[in-house]
């Protein structure tokens, strides 16, 4: 599969939302990974309207179609698809 480089930059989210920007890195597939996130609007405060990006396209897919158990943190990825489903 050929490397695609993009470049992007983050942009505030619309007034009265807020963003949750994660990002993550394995060593091997499967291997050690490590993930974080940080949850911010364009004056730090209230979350009734959130927006997330991901630079996972296996985590977008998750979000989308849901995930079966076996993965680990599945329960994390259902939250959020059943959060996703209901909007």
């Amino acid at each position: 599969m050929a490397r695609v480089e993009r470049l992007i930059r983050w942009t505030y989210p619309d007034q009265g939302w807020v963003k949750l920007n994660t990002d993550d890195t394995s060593r091997g597939n499967p291997g050690i990974t490590a993930a974080g996130g940080v949850i911010r609007n364009a004056r730090g405060r209230g979350a009734h309207r959130v927006e997330v990006e991901v630079d996972s396209e296996m985590a977008v897919g998750f979000l989308k179609t849901g995930i079966s158990e076996v993965y680990p943190l599945s329960f994390l990825m259902r939250l959020c698809h059943g959060f996703i489903s209901r909007d």
